[in-house]
């Protein structure tokens, strides 16, 4: 949601999609209603209103409740069916203004009951009202204020949410409820991401400049998202100011990051980000956390970074190497945003990322070890929204994506790898009266990958009724292949329990027609391949119970189970389709208040397949806002869960040199970063000064990236996980 304050009070409200508590909440004035009941409307709209008072009349107009102005607060409660005569009460405010909306004339009397009225919190943690199972939602507030967000503030953020794998920080990977690569999507602006290398995990494909909303799907979503098996999070890019120009620039240790709009039009603008890389720019030896890591005790591998030849240390005598390779990251994001016409907006974004990292080593008696990666991005995306006048909304869109690899061991294997899509979507909603929205939509997906194509016509309608309490969506999506057609039922409810709980169910069917298999490159040596794969399938049910105070107190326990259907894995070095079973429980807890929060996560989750396990996850985090300073910190401790070795077995431990292969039995993740950041606010500027410990404690953990496994001499690399990095930035806003 966004709101723009023009002169006096007016304002602008955007909301896409959100729910109607959270849209009220931005308004800026004194509010209270129920939380709960409100979560339930969806609210899609654009549009500029004189006052707070008149957006919140206009988002009450066709649903059932009043809105009060008591004491210089806005009180609102839902109209009863019946006239009622008012409760006696020992509270009389000395004046009262009532408006009503749509009422009809039947009714007179509204009872107000009881009013709670507390004090505005910070609002800063991600978080879910419990009314959508198995979705949560975060801020670009949120991320910004966790630890290591100057390059990093979408997967920081996406790293604590409880469900989402943080051990092993897969970073080019978002691994949700069990999933495994390729099977959940991120979706930045309307633009599919397939994800870059991400070598260096605190530097995202994502430039922080340009996030406005994240929102996670775990499971059980509407029929509205399709060629999904796995979770979906949706990046929303913020807007450009159409009223006056604006600059941005930071510098941390690790990238140069320039943002800069300007308006073309009184009602449209023009926005540029470039984001690059610049380790030859400082002492590389202190601040690049990949330089020189050695652990105690183990043999000094030699690696010097790309194409650089390694001298061979005859002291070496371990079978274990450190490697500290070369890295450049660089992306550019163009946007030009507008309205049209009364209150219709339109978008054109342009993306491009580049990211590429090489090493060399030589083991001890053995050859030279050389390899490089390099992964290219581009896309772009285009949208059209339009709000009709009786509350209807249509949205047009279209999306092209493309990832090309590179991929070169010495002597071993060459590939290029790319995949694409192109994909466009008619999608309109309307309201049936105060209690139903009906959506229908149609949509067209062209994929490519390894050499074959598919095209993919869908069409899918969805119901929504509200009674009283209860809640109901109830969708069909068929997608109409060359030679099939998947029809895939998909149901969601919810319930109102009262005193802040709440209950709310979804279960589905899912396909997927492109997806990451494995693929050798050489004898019997296997990575990962996107391809067309158009039989994997899946099952999703989630059930959620919640809890929500006024205190600013949210609880939820999410119960999951996921059973997946031909997927691809090696068994035996042979690539073959498997049954995957996921089941699993996420508990979730947070305190709002007025300077600060605290949230907390316990997950577990149970995978069978060619192999079994069980990994848990332990969340913590809390964030603290003293006058210009803002603290926080967070920590995941993890264990239970395997880095794949793609020969179809599972592997705890740490792969090792030449023709020799370990595994343990238990292999724990544990991680805590700290963070805190100074504001100088002026007349027409701001500075901020930023600092970020990631893993204080200088925990030795395992990344999950870069495995390659031979059948006969197995060779496996792991990029090392994070160590003890102090993080710097300084930001200039205008």
């Amino acid at each position: 949601m966004v709101l723009n304050t023009a002169i006096a009070q007016q304002v602008r409200v955007k909301a896409d999609r959100e729910p109607l508590d959270k849209v009220l909440e931005q308004l800026g004035v004194d509010l209270s209603f129920d939380s709960r009941a409100l979560s339930a409307y969806k609210v899609t709209l654009n549009r500029s209103f004189p006052s707070p008072k008149a957006a919140i009349l206009f988002l009450l107009a066709d649903k059932p409740y009043v809105c009060e102005e008591i004491g210089g607060v806005y009180v609102i409660s839902r109209l009863k069916e019946e006239p009622a005569q008012p409760k006696p009460s020992s509270k009389k405010p000395a004046s009262k203004t009532v408006t009503y909306l749509e009422r009809p004339p039947e009714i007179k009397v509204v009872d107000v009951g009881e009013i709670t009225i507390t004090a505005p919190r910070m609002q800063l943690v991600f978080g879910s009202t419990g009314q959508e199972a198995g979705e949560l939602t975060g801020s670009q507030q949120s991320a910004r204020a966790l630890p290591g967000s100057s390059d990093n503030i979408v997967f920081n953020l996406l790293r604590m949410m409880p469900g989402v794998r943080a051990s092993g920080e897969p970073s080019d990977e978002l691994m949700v409820w069990g999933s495994n690569a390729g099977e959940s999507r991120i979706v930045f602006d309307g633009i599919p991401l397939y994800g870059m290398r991400g070598f260096n995990d605190n530097i995202s494909f994502i430039n922080p400049y340009l996030v406005r909303s994240i929102r996670l799907m775990k499971g059980g979503y509407g029929t509205e998202y399709g060629n999904q098996t796995g979770a979906v999070a949706e990046i929303q890019g913020n807007e450009a100011d159409y009223s006056k120009p604006s600059f941005k620039a930071m510098v941390s240790t690790l990238t140069a990051n320039v943002y800069g709009s300007v308006p073309v039009t009184k009602r449209s603008a023009l926005a540029v980000a470039y984001r690059r890389t610049f380790y030859d720019l400082y002492h590389s030896s202190l601040l690049n956390p990949y330089n020189g890591k050695t652990a105690a005790g183990k043999a000094q591998g030699q690696g010097k970074g790309l194409d650089k030849i390694a001298e061979k240390a005859s002291s070496q005598t371990a079978d274990e190497m450190y490697v500290t390779p070369s890295y450049t990251f660089s992306d550019l994001n163009v946007s030009y945003t507008g309205e049209a016409f009364e209150n219709d907006t339109y978008r054109i974004a342009l993306y491009g990322a580049d990211d590429k990292f090489g090493f060399t080593a030589q083991p001890v008696d053995a050859e030279l070890i050389e390899g490089k990666q390099h992964c290219h991005q581009i896309g772009a995306s285009g949208l059209y929204d339009r709000y009709w006048r009786n509350a209807s909304h249509t949205r047009l869109s279209f999306a092209f994506s493309r990832m090309k690899t590179e991929d070169e061991e010495t002597g071993l294997y060459a590939v290029s790898r790319s995949v694409r899509q192109l994909s466009a979507r008619l999608v309109h909603d309307f309201p049936l009266g105060t209690r139903q929205r009906i959506s229908a939509g149609a949509e067209f997906n062209r994929y490519e990958a390894a050499g074959e194509g598919l095209s993919d016509w869908s069409t899918f309608f969805s119901d929504r009724l509200t009674l009283g309490r209860l809640w109901m969506d109830a969708g069909l999506r068929a997608d109409w292949l060359p030679d099939a057609v998947k029809v895939q039922p998909r149901l969601s409810a919810g319930y109102d329990l009262g005193k802040g709980f709440a209950l709310s169910a979804a279960w589905g069917l899912y396909n997927q027609y492109l997806s990451r298999i494995p693929y050798e490159v050489s004898d019997k040596n296997y990575l990962s391949n996107w391809a067309i794969h158009s039989q994997l399938h899946s099952m999703h049910g989630v059930a959620n119970f919640s809890y929500q105070s006024a205190r600013g107190f949210t609880a939820s326990v999410e119960g999951y189970l996921k059973n997946t259907r031909n997927a691809v894995r090696l068994v035996d070095f042979e690539p073959t389709p498997v049954a995957v079973d996921v089941r699993g429980v996420d508990v979730f807890a947070k305190q709002e208040f007025k300077e600060g929060a605290v949230f907390g996560s316990y997950s577990l989750t149970s995978v069978k397949e060619a192999y079994s396990e069980t990994g848990h996850e332990i969340k913590l985090g809390g964030l603290l806002k003293l006058k210009s300073f803002l603290l926080s910190a967070d920590y995941v401790y993890g264990t239970g869960f395997s880095v794949p070795d793609y020969s179809g077995n599972s592997s705890n431990g740490k792969g090792k040199g030449a023709g020799i292969k370990q595994t343990e039995k238990e292999t724990s993740y544990s991680r805590l970063d700290a963070s805190a950041t100074y504001r100088l606010r002026f007349r027409t500027c701001q500075l901020h000064v930023g600092a970020s410990v990631i893993n204080v404690f200088g925990a030795d953990n395992l990344k999950y990236s870069y495995t390659l496994q031979a059948k006969d001499e197995p060779v496996t690399f792991y990029s090392k996980a994070m160590p003890f990095t102090p993080m710097f930035f300084l930001e200039f806003m205008w």
